[in-house]
């Protein structure tokens, strides 16, 4: 969990740096706030990349494998048009990641 949440955040902070695809700062925080407003609206999660919330709300999620409750902020980090492209990749650690491609 703690490295889906770290990969998450390095694809932000690169689509950050590069700019925003389409958008300027105030036209992508009005997009996000109207896909958080539709999610909590609709119960249902959008197509996104979101965290985790230490908030219980309902968008709860349970692990498969370990039967773990996770609940999800209903903010989305990125959405799907911030992201022209992507690849996997893996460091001389053996870590897993993805590299956004602007």
């Amino acid at each position: 969990m703690k490295n889906i949440l770290l990969i998450i955040i390095a694809i932000f902070l690169v689509a950050c740096q590069h700019g925003i695809t389409g958008y300027n700062i105030e036209e992508f925080e009005s997009k996000i706030e109207s896909v958080e407003n539709s999610n909590i609206q609709n119960k249902k999660l959008e197509d996104g990349w979101y965290a985790p919330s230490q908030e219980k709300n309902d968008f709860m999620k349970i692990d498969p494998k370990t039967s773990m409750k996770t609940y999800i902020d209903p903010r989305p980090i990125i959405l799907p048009e911030n992201i022209s492209s992507f690849e996997e990749f893996e460091n001389y650690e053996g870590s897993k990641g993805f590299s956004n491609i602007l």
